[in-house]
């Protein structure tokens, strides 16, 4: 059952980082905060990628959890960390 877990934070990492490393600006204006942002979860999801990918550290099923919801938060926001941010006004 650990190793399923693992399977799916790693996977869950892996669309994360191939999500935002592909991401392309365009014409929208460039945000501090946003490219911050962005730079935190690269680095955040690419270690403990590594950390689990190399058995340095074991995951519950909550990381998991945590790592899926962030990887769908991001495939949605098509990799704009300014639209994860953004509030919706009504």
């Amino acid at each position: 059952m650990d190793m399923i877990i693992a399977l799916i934070a790693i996977v869950a990492n892996v669309l994360t980082l191939i999500r935002l490393l592909c991401y392309r600006r365009g014409d929208s204006t460039y945000k501090f905060g946003a490219s911050l942002l962005a730079y935190f979860l690269i680095v955040t999801s690419g270690v403990y990628l590594l950390a689990l990918a190399f058995s340095l550290t074991s995951t519950s099923i909550w990381a998991a959890f945590v790592s899926l919801l962030v990887s769908a938060l991001v495939w949605r926001a098509r990799g704009n960390c300014a639209a994860i941010t953004r509030k919706v006004h009504q």
